[in-house]
């Protein structure tokens, strides 16, 4: 069996506990939620090893640079359902 890819989830939005809940029976992943109480601590984000950090696009950018920025292995996907939006981040380099 190969190893499962850690996604976090972080926020607390009915969005997200959709996503959540398509990924649930998926066992290639290990589906981890943080509620926004937490979210300002970025240490605490990077301790649970994500792969994937998957947020809310209205929780601001502040937070996603700055996990970026202690793991730069890690992509970020921002959903904003108000305004129909995914943004894609990833400090991971690829060749030209």
């Amino acid at each position: 069996m190969e190893k499962q890819q850690t996604i976090v989830l972080c926020g607390d939005s009915l969005l997200l506990t959709g996503v959540q809940a398509c990924l649930a029976d998926r066992p290639e992943f290990d589906i981890r939620r943080v509620e926004t109480a937490v979210l300002g601590d970025e240490q605490h984000l990077c301790a649970l090893s994500p792969d994937v950090l998957i947020f809310d696009l209205d929780m601001g950018n502040k937070l996603a640079l700055d996990v970026l920025k202690q793991r730069s292995d890690l992509l970020l996907i921002g959903l904003d359902l108000d305004g129909s939006q995914v943004v894609v981040l990833s400090g991971r380099q690829h060749p030209a």
